[in-house]
């Protein structure tokens, strides 16, 4: 049986890292040919931090293919789920109630539920943070977040 499940959890250690391999040696190809990396007269050009994060990728999937024969079947709890279920959530949220509540909703929940903050804390650290995303990405930086589909029909 043991040597069953180890058989089953190395495919998987050998299966992830080779998806990553991949997805960066597509990305890297799209950063350079199609986006480009750096020009003379500007410096960087749009595809110079994917593929700065393609070729990191492909580096880290390389040592993690060849640690993956080493390793046993993983064990994955159910709480470790939360985060990337979480982030499922803030994405499909942000296209009905738009980005930025989103994520000040998340922020209300995590601390609150999870975290077991008390009120005042959630409050006070929630509206901080979400101020923080508006005054420096929306104000500062100009980039546009998400509306969603509510936001808009509010204001």
């Amino acid at each position: 049986m043991a040597e069953k499940d180890k058989k089953n959890g190395s495919f998987v250690h050998k299966l992830i890292p080779l998806l990553c391999f991949i997805l960066g040696l597509i990305i890297l190809a799209f950063s350079l040919i199609k986006y480009g990396f750096w020009d003379n007269v500007i410096g960087p050009k749009s595809g110079f931090y994917p593929a700065i994060i393609s070729v990191c990728l492909i580096g880290i999937s390389i040592p993690a293919f060849f640690q993956s024969f080493k390793s046993t079947k993983a064990v994955m709890p159910k709480a470790n789920w939360l985060v990337p279920l979480a982030l499922l959530l803030i994405v499909i949220s942000s296209y009905v109630i738009g980005m930025v509540p989103s994520l000040a909703v998340f922020l209300l929940l995590w601390f609150r539920k999870l975290e077991k903050l008390s009120w005042k804390t959630t409050l006070i650290t929630s509206a901080v943070m979400t101020a923080i995303v508006v005054f420096v990405f929306q104000m500062w930086l100009q980039i546009e977040f998400p509306k969603g589909l509510l936001l808009p029909l509010l204001f």
